[in-house]
């Protein structure tokens, strides 16, 4: 009896659990609900939805566990193990998971034949755009570069004009495609059917309107390379790429075989064709063929796109001997297209991707030649998936060498191009970390020991970012003016890196940039991570930092030596003033002529843009004048000699001296022009009151051939005014490629003139300030002075519209010079807000040499009288005076005498004398006073 009951309760015990566990998987069960806390684990019980089931005629395989000869280097059982657990555990990946098992279904729901199907060979031509200065052949009007739009799902083999919405071509191309397919699966045009060739929205066969043969839509001398677009920016990127990119990732996520095998058919097929890829010959780039090396793509994309292939490949290889149907299946295309790999042992298969695919790459690096170091990341990528255990040691030697390389400038590459260009080194880098961190967990640390400027790289561009809104627009980036967002972390990629870098550092501000570029908030900052262990802790640490320390990043003055830049600050919370300079041309890439362009941001304005991404819309691409005017000295907020842009050249500061009322930086880059031993720019940032200032800036150049130089100054778009010039229209000769037009010169020059521009927010970049102006008092001696209109190139975006762009006013002030002789332009600069002026006048005083009773041009000695009464007497001297630099200058509060590089006394109504800073000298003395100054660069001060 008692063993009956025993039996009994036992078999109820099984039903009750076989119930409940039945329930539990029920697809109906709710989802958890996401707070906006940290990040959790999800607690109920994880379930196979409908996406993650084979359809009916693919039913799962479940081989048995064989003996796996190979592994993967970067998604190894362990790692494998917590992306598992972590799509299963937390949110941000289950959701992960799904994305990725839905976006990889369509291409379940193919064929194998249909997949296999999707790769073209390298017979057919492809181009980067359909024309970059062209129109749609249907409404006429500007379509340009990138404009044509793709949608692979609602009209595949077709793009579409924006403005009409017409396709093109008109021809069903795909057939004609398929006609021509020869047996080993490639296109042959004299087998396509020419009869398919004809405009089917109006069904007349001798129609050819829209018709393209894979060799564009020819218009008289235009040609419209419709498919040759297509086939790159449609066929390749948004379907093959994708395919391969989703399958893998769903095979890492689930762990079934089936999407293995899929990104296998596809990466072997791939394979097949690989060495034959070859932009050179044929790929169109700006309508010219032999401009570009590249595989299917032009090189600088083919960089990201082996990249991401060879991690597919390592992510799925495993199932090359886990699951038999990759060799049925490839055994029986290679014997119908004849291929000598039979490919019917998964050693057959691994050759074929191996050899034609990893080893092709790593021997042809020119083909996929990319920003620096993307080019290394793809080819360390494929040679650690073709041989880790052979190449860890030297890979993590060449690694370490070019992430020194690659920091070299203050962190930078040294690119051009702030939030662009001059980003990618850092992106890369952190990629290139992220990825060897999943074969080695203290990969980053070891990379910081060894390369120490590692930190510097993700400093940068926390220090660089102006006024809690902009990038200074330095070279190819942006467009003029343009705001930059918050700090460039390619949307969250950056954020191991600055979460260990922190841990490496203690710097709290790599925390605060990593959550400010979150939203604000710790939760989900490592969705991109799904390798990562400890998210939850990791999270939770984060919000404890910023619960402690808050998320404002303070930030001073700062100055890069070796990227050869700084900033000068001033100002809190909107009311900032900030003056960015570039003090050197030693840009390595995308740069313009810009050496010595500085600009100024007011509360959110931003006073000075630069000119920003050359317009390569006006055909001929790069090679246009309308990128040469774009990148021309004479564009420029700087200087020109005898008309020539500036050559390569290292910028030093020669004075940084940072107080609390004056911030100075004074520095020369010599060979700018070729022979010129001075082209030194001092710029003095002077605050009236904490939130009003001005800027002083002394330009000196020459000391070399004889010649004429000409300073060019404009502001943002706006009105200009001036007061002290009587002009007469002129004529000037320029370059053919300089875009500047209505020049005045002024026959009558007052000792001191003003220009002042109100800006007009047109381009409504500017929310916070108001009325915003930027004034000059210029007070250069024996200047010509020159007025006229500088045309600002439209952006593409306005160009695709019919904009054609802006005309800046512009003053150029000129000099002309002997042999050896120097020319100082001297100007004060104030950038003000509601209307309202606070400089009332400036003036400059003769500034004598005691030591031979000269007084010398390139030495400068100022008065700026203010609305408030007050008057600052300022003193820059130049250093390479052949005589001692003590000066002597007679003013209204008397006799100032000093050999300090930088001085300013402050006088008040009265004329009593309020405060002195100075620097880089002995001695300051006022009268019968003498105050002693510290001979650096650091500012002494005396209030009074």
């Amino acid at each position: 009896m008692k063993g009956k009951i025993v039996r009994t309760l036992c078999f109820l015990l099984v039903f009750v659990l076989l119930v409940t566990g039945a329930a539990c998987t029920q697809s109906g069960e709710e989802e958890p609900k996401e707070t906006e806390q940290t990040t959790e684990r999800e607690t109920t019980t994880p379930v196979m939805t409908t996406t993650e089931k084979q359809t009916e005629n693919q039913k799962p395989v479940v081989p048995e566990e064989p003996t796996i000869p190979i592994s993967s280097v970067f998604y190894s059982e362990r790692i494998l193990d917590t992306i598992r657990r972590n799509s299963t555990e937390l949110l941000e990946f289950k959701a992960a998971k799904q994305t990725a098992v839905n976006a990889a279904q369509k291409y379940m729901e193919m064929s194998y034949d249909e997949l296999w199907g999707l790769i073209f060979g390298p017979e057919l031509e492809r181009s980067w755009m359909v024309k970059s200065d062209g129109i749609c052949p249907e409404c006429r009007k500007p379509v340009l570069m990138y404009d044509w739009v793709i949608n692979v799902n609602e009209h595949p083999w077709k793009l579409k004009c924006p403005k009409c919405n017409s396709l093109f071509p008109k021809n069903d191309f795909y057939a004609y495609y398929q006609s021509g397919l020869d047996k080993s699966g490639r296109f042959n045009p004299e087998l396509a059917d020419k009869s398919l060739l004809y405009n089917e929205e109006s069904g007349d066969t001798k129609d050819t309107f829209g018709v393209d043969d894979g060799t564009g839509y020819k218009e008289g001398d235009q040609v419209y390379r419709f498919i040759a677009t297509y086939l790159i920016k449609g066929q390749w990127k948004l379907v093959i790429l994708e395919a391969i990119r989703y399958l893998s990732s769903a095979y890492t996520f689930t762990g079934d075989t089936e999407y293995g095998v899929r990104a296998l058919i596809l990466l072997d097929r791939l394979a097949d064709f690989w060495p034959e890829y070859d932009y050179w010959t044929q790929g169109w780039m700006y309508e010219i063929l032999q401009s570009n090396q590249g595989y299917i793509s032009y090189n600088i994309d083919s960089a990201f796109e082996v990249y991401d292939l060879a991690m597919a490949y390592d992510k799925v290889v495993e199932v090359l001997y886990k699951d038999p149907r990759v060799c049925e299946f490839l055994s029986q295309k290679a014997e119908q297209t004849g291929n000598p790999n039979k490919k019917k042992t998964p050693e057959e298969v691994k050759k074929n991707i191996d050899d034609r695919f990893l080893k092709d790459t790593i021997a042809n690096p020119q083909k996929y030649r990319s920003n620096p170091p993307y080019t290394e990341l793809a080819l360390f990528t494929a040679r650690a998936v073709l041989d880790w255990e052979t190449e860890k040691g030297k890979l993590y030697d060449e690694i370490a060498d070019i992430i020194t390389l690659n920091t070299k400038y203050d962190g930078m590459t040294g690119e051009s191009g702030l939030n662009g260009y001059a980003t990618m080194g850092k992106h890369a880098i952190a990629l290139m970390c992220n990825l060897f961190y999943q074969a080695d967990p203290d990969f980053i640390e070891k990379m910081y020991e060894r390369c120490p400027k590692l930190y510097d790289a993700y400093r940068f561009h926390i220090d660089m970012y102006c006024v809690n809104r902009y990038f200074p627009v330095l070279g190819d980036v942006g467009y003029f003016g343009s705001t930059s967002g918050i700090y460039v972390n390619s949307e969250g990629l950056q954020n191991l890196m600055l979460y260990k870098l922190y841990k490496l550092t203690g710097d709290t501000d790599l925390i605060k940039i990593l959550f400010n570029t979150n939203g604000r908030r710790a939760q989900h900052a490592f969705k991109n991570f799904v390798y990562l262990e400890g998210i939850p802790e990791i999270t939770k640490e984060i919000d404890e930092i910023i619960k402690e320390e808050g998320s404002e990043i303070e930030l001073g003055s700062v100055r890069k030596d070796e990227y050869q830049m700084a900033v000068l600050r001033t100002g809190g919370g909107q009311e900032r003033t900030e003056v960015w300079i570039n003090f050197g041309t030693n840009k390595t890439s995308h740069d313009h002529s810009d050496g010595m362009v500085y600009g100024i941001y007011l509360m959110d304005a931003d006073m000075m843009p630069d000119n920003g991404y050359p317009n390569v819309a006006y055909g001929d691409g790069w090679r246009s004048d309308v990128v040469k005017w774009n990148r021309a000295v004479q564009a420029h907020n700087t200087i020109t000699f005898n008309n020539m842009n500036h050559s390569r050249t290292d910028g030093v500061a020669t004075l940084w001296s940072i107080g609390d009322i004056a911030k100075v930086i004074r520095a020369n880059a010599p060979n700018t022009f070729p022979g010129v031993k001075k082209f030194e720019r001092s710029l003095a940032l002077v605050n009236i009151s904490k939130n009003n200032t001005y800027i002083v800036d002394v330009f000196r150049v020459g000391d070399g051939p004889a010649g004429t130089y000409e300073k060019f100054s404009r502001s943002n778009i706006g009105d200009l005014t001036v007061s002290g010039l009587t002009l007469k229209e002129t004529q000037r000769e320029y370059p053919e490629y300089v875009y500047m037009e209505n020049f005045q010169e002024s026959v009558e020059t007052q000792e001191v003139w003003t220009a002042d521009w109100a800006i007009v927010n047109v381009l409504n970049q500017i929310a916070y300030g108001t009325k915003m102006h930027l004034k000059m008092i210029d007070l250069t001696r024996d200047e010509n002075v020159i007025l006229c209109d500088t045309w600002l190139p439209p952006s593409m975006a306005m160009k695709s519209q019919g904009h054609e762009g802006f005309m800046l006013p512009t003053v150029i002030t000129e000099r002309s010079v002997k042999e050896g002789e120097t020319a100082t332009f001297v100007s004060v600069m104030e950038p003000y807000s509601r209307d309202k002026s606070y400089v009332q006048s400036a003036k400059r005083y003769s500034c004598i040499t005691l030591e031979d009773g000269k007084e010398y041009d390139s030495n400068a000695a100022i008065a700026v009288e203010t609305i408030d009464g007050y008057t600052d007497v300022l003193v820059l001297l130049d250093p390479d005076l052949k005589v001692k630099e003590d000066v002597s200058i007679e003013t209204e509060f008397g006799a100032v005498e000093t050999d300090s590089d930088f001085c300013l006394l402050r006088f008040d109504a009265e004329k009593n004398l309020v405060l002195i800073r100075a620097s880089k000298g002995t001695y300051v003395k006022l009268g019968d006073n003498e105050y002693t100054v510290e001979d650096k660069d650091d500012m002494t001060s005396y209030d009074f």
